[in-house]
């Protein structure tokens, strides 16, 4: 009897103790607490093959749909969901920032209307009275009594507190409310599980996250499968599509660029990626579709017409294989690049139609085009030189070579890097017009630019302008250069080998051409310049010999040495 009397007063001291801790509680539960529960919601997140990753705690900041919470869920997530305060789950939509150091998220969930929580426009002082509120599903709403311990200011601005309470096991990512019922925080639980102190990063650092246009490098970003929202930004979000073509895989990268239009009807680049998609899997007529959208539903129509035309120049300059869909010609594109400098005269406009006009093989026409833009915004040493080969076209070797000193006046000397292109472009026409000693020159200043990507085609070019040119010392070198850095290429060799005999250096003329032989033992040119070294050098015999197994072999040379040297 005893003991039971003692078990009775036991129980009845523990009901009492509970009733008073709940009356303690719910005397010091705010106001705002019933209002603002509603806005905590627990996330999920599911991986690729459907199993739970992870759960945390959220909270709505827009009525929209905007949230924020703890961002070690969404690594390596498929999926995520929420389900709100009154047991609904809702899927997230998208992701639309990250910070992995301070563990927060910011994403939107597709909600008919969230209840929002205000967030607190000033920090919480050192002392003050917080309270975290707990995910309670269906509820009386719960809170916890804490307070500010202390707190770190980091990026200027936003607070890292660290929050003193006797509560354990609080949920990552619940709310911590000032006295106010504004949000200050997100609770992050401290890593020492022997003392019951958490922190808390600032709300307002966790809703100010965004995209801009080089999210997708961000590893953060990176390491989840969760649809990456799109800045609102237009410029930032252009920037984003370009980074996507290559971050992402097709399927997710097709879904990008469709949100993109969604989100940006009146902007031609959507619809031009989704051109680009389509004819990536050669469909074409599908891709004209998405193109004549661009003209259509495009605000800057200039642009439209003008990546339309683009599109189909780029598909005309494939091989003929490939050319499948016949109403895209290069009159097609000319007719689009037209339509763009008439909707608004922008001399790129203008340049995209002397291009078509160059690839149809109108020359004057598109070398006038041309030299109007000599004289326009884009004035440049390469219009200069574009013009230049339209000349060139037209055999005006004159205006070809005028215009190409033009595009290089365009550069002082010292010259730098970007010059380079058209010293040798110069050098190339002035050795096919017989000024082989100016080529020479031009060679030297472009070899001096560039001499960390000189090659061997680049010292055989410039050994034939200095053999044409009566600069055998040079040219010797330069060929020997190309041998050595190209020893398997036949035509350096031979070169070199047919330059030791014009120089009579038969000796060396004849190693050349025995190695030349070696190299390559079925052609004619290693016994044709063998021979000739041999014969010149009087060793008539095996020079014969080789002479006229290099005949044999059909070198047409032979015959004019013979007849130059044996009569």
């Amino acid at each position: 009897m005893k003991k039971i009397l003692i078990s009775y007063k036991r129980k009845t001291i523990a009901f009492i103790l509970a009733f008073m801790a709940l009356t303690t509680t719910n005397a010091q539960t705010p106001s705002w607490a019933a209002k603002a529960t509603k806005s905590v919601f627990t996330l999920k997140t599911f991986a690729t093959d459907g199993s739970l990753l992870a759960s945390t705690t959220g909270v709505f900041i827009t009525e929209d749909g905007e949230a924020i919470s703890s961002y070690t869920p969404f690594r390596g997530a498929q999926k995520a969901v929420v389900i709100d305060a009154t047991g609904k789950e809702w899927t997230v939509e998208n992701l639309m920032g990250a910070n992995e150091m301070y563990d927060v998220a910011k994403f939107r969930v597709q909600t008919k209307k969230a209840n929002a929580i205000n967030i607190a426009e000033s920090q919480a002082t050192d002392g003050s009275e917080v309270w975290i509120l707990p995910y309670s599903a269906n509820k009386k709403p719960g809170t916890i009594k804490a307070s500010v311990k202390s707190g770190e200011t980091f990026m200027e601005s936003y607070r890292y507190y660290n929050i003193q309470t006797t509560a354990s096991n609080i949920e990552n990512g619940s709310p911590v409310m000032n006295d106010k019922g504004e949000l200050i925080g997100l609770i992050q639980p401290s890593s020492n599980t022997k003392q019951a102190d958490a922190y808390a990063v600032s709300a307002p650092f966790a809703a100010n996250l965004k995209l801009n246009g080089l999210s997708f490098n961000d590893p953060a970003i990176q390491a989840t499968n969760i649809d990456i929202a799109i800045p609102s930004d237009i410029n930032d979000a252009l920037l984003t599509l370009f980074v996507a073509r290559n971050a992402f895989k097709t399927q997710k990268y097709t879904d990008y660029v469709r949100r993109f239009v969604k989100q940006f009807p009146e902007s031609a680049d959507g619809y031009v990626n989704l051109a680009r998609i389509a004819i990536s899997n050669e469909s074409y007529e599908e891709a004209d579709k998405y193109l004549q959208q661009a003209v259509k539903m495009g605000s800057n129509k200039a642009d439209a017409h003008y990546q339309y035309a683009q599109t189909v120049l780029q598909y005309c300059l494939q091989s003929n294989d490939k050319k499948t869909f016949a109403p895209w010609t290069l009159d097609k594109a000319l007719a689009e690049a037209r339509e763009a400098y008439k909707t608004e005269p922008q001399s790129v406009y203008m340049q995209q139609e002397a291009q078509i006009l160059y690839t149809q093989g109108k020359y004057d026409e598109a070398g006038d085009l041309y030299m109007k833009l000599t004289n326009s915004d884009l004035r440049s040493a390469d219009i200069f030189y574009a013009a230049s080969l339209c000349k060139a076209q037209k055999k005006d070797t004159v205006q070809q070579l005028a215009l190409l000193d033009s595009a290089v006046a365009l550069y002082n000397k010292p010259y730098l890097k970007e010059a380079a292109p058209f010293l040798l472009a110069r050098a190339q026409a002035r050795h096919d017009a017989g000024k082989y000693r100016l080529a020479v020159a031009d060679y030297n200043e472009y070899g001096t630019l560039m001499v960390a990507q000189l090659d061997a085609p680049f010292y055989y070019m410039r050994e034939q302008s200095e053999v044409a040119g009566r600069l055998y010392q040079q040219a010797l070198s330069d060929i020997d250069k190309a041998v050595e850095l190209a020893p398997q290429a036949t035509l350096y060799l031979a070169e070199k080998a047919a330059l030791l005999v014009r120089v009579a250096m038969y000796k060396e003329a004849i190693e050349a051409s025995q190695q030349l032989i070696t190299l390559a033992p079925d052609e004619s040119d290693g016994y044709y310049f063998l021979g000739a070294a041999q014969w010149l050098s009087d060793n008539k015999k095996d020079g014969m010999a080789n002479l006229q197994k290099a005949k044999q072999m059909g070198n047409t040379a032979v015959q004019i040495f013979m007849d130059r040297h044996t009569k």
